[in-house]
């Protein structure tokens, strides 16, 4: 718009050529015409420099808003890493507690376990026991074992009779009694052909009494193992 206008002024001062050479004005037309060449030079490089100058804030414009965009892009991943971390670390203590709480449910239930095993054998146990003072409360007396045994012993059933005998000296009769059962459980079982057994069922027998015998008892003890040649038996 401006450089029509100089256009128009130098059409101007053209066509006024005239006056000012008849006026005498010459050199101010001169220098008015100088001016305008001068001022549309000038500004159209006042121009070109505005409109590079523009053109350079533009892209400094366009720099900063792709650099903001690019932050606010960082900036939202960096926000979404640190959420998903987040997420992770709750899923990780999640899985923790998780993990926790089905030990502890393990460790319970050991433990239950081991309780009711421990309850099983306390019952095994006192029906054990139960079972032990029943059979205690009805099993037969010394003095019922030795009679049992002397009626099968006149019966000549000498095993049976030495099975009761045993099973009396087992009750850990009196010292007198204890040595007569011990004869006669090795004459019973000797005459059934089981001397061997006898020697090894009775050594227990011998080893738990002969202390508690009395002189007399000694005696008798000695001269009947002299009589039945058990001395290497029952003197180791």
């Amino acid at each position: 718009m401006r450089a029509f206008a100089i256009s128009v002024l130098l059409s101007c001062a053209v066509l006024l050529f005239p006056l000012a050479l008849r006026s005498g004005w010459t050199t101010w037309w001169i220098l008015s015409v100088l001016i305008l060449i001068i001022s549309g030079t000038i500004w159209s490089k006042i121009q070109l420099y505005r409109n590079t100058r523009n053109r350079e804030l533009q892209d400094v414009h366009e720099a900063i808003s792709v650099n903001s965009e690019i932050e606010i892009t960082v900036e939202k991943e960096v926000v979404v890493e640190e959420m998903i971390t987040v997420e992770k670390e709750v899923v990780e203590e999640e899985m923790i507690t998780v993990e926790k709480e089905v030990v502890v449910e393990e460790m319970i239930t050991v433990q239950n376990e081991l309780v009711e095993e421990e309850m099983v054998i306390i019952i095994e146990e006192l029906a054990v026991e139960e079972e032990s003072i029943r059979d205690s409360e009805n099993a037969p007396s010394i003095d019922e074992l030795i009679e049992l045994g002397f009626k099968e012993k006149n019966l000549d059933n000498f095993q049976q009779a030495a099975y009761y005998f045993l099973r009396a000296l087992a009750l850990n009769p009196m010292p007198d009694l204890a040595l007569c059962l011990i004869m006669d459980c090795y004459w019973l079982l000797n005459n059934l052909g089981e001397r061997d057994y006898a020697i090894t069922e009775l050594k227990i027998h011998v080893k738990t009494n002969i202390s508690r015998f009395n002189p007399e008892l000694q005696h008798r003890f000695d001269a009947w193992m002299i009589k039945e040649n058990l001395n290497k038996y029952f003197n180791d």
